[in-house]
């Protein structure tokens, strides 16, 4: 009995060794480039899908725009068309589309920075020069224009769509 044992794992020593050699003969494909497209765009469809469907359901009436930003606006605002360089102070909320909130203004006080300023999401200041001060929007943001595949290294992991409400403040 203990011989049968012995031979039955002496067996399977032997399959698992012939087997871990022969491995490369079953080694994955190499990913090309064509792969890495092919599913960021599978990525940006399932984004955009979700959008659609949180818009629809919140009742936003977010409009895409040509360079991957979906906006409400809520309040024109009166002052001038904000541009590139210009300083700007927020009143903001940050949150996943299921509601939970990294960032915000009553929490983390108001948010002063410069338009196109490194440190801001990329869709925050696409968004910004289409508007004027006192201005009120919600803005949803696809990972690519928010925050990366690795997020801000602080609260928000990395490929997340984040809803931005915010306001821009009349003064500075």
């Amino acid at each position: 009995m203990a011989c049968s044992k012995i031979i039955a794992a002496l067996t399977l020593c032997v399959v698992l060794v012939v087997s871990c050699s022969k491995s490369d003969n079953n080694a994955p494909a190499p990913i090309t480039k064509d792969d890495l497209i092919n599913h960021n765009r599978m990525l940006a469809r399932y984004d955009s899908a979700l959008i659609v469907d949180y818009s629809d359901t919140a009742q936003l009436n977010t409009v895409p725009t040509d360079g991957g930003l979906w906006i409400t606006v809520r309040q024109e605002g009166s002052g001038a068309v904000l541009n590139y360089g210009d300083e700007v102070t927020l009143r903001y909320r940050v949150s996943t589309l299921l509601g939970k909130v990294y960032y915000s203004s009553e929490r983390d006080g108001l948010k002063h920075f410069v338009v196109g300023s490194a440190d801001e999401p990329s869709g925050l200041s696409e968004a910004l020069i289409t508007m004027r001060r006192g201005a009120s929007a919600t803005l949803i943001l696809i990972p690519d224009k928010a925050f990366g595949l690795v997020g801000d290294e602080n609260r928000i992991r990395g490929r997340q769509i984040l809803r931005y409400d915010f306001e821009v403040l009349e003064n500075e």
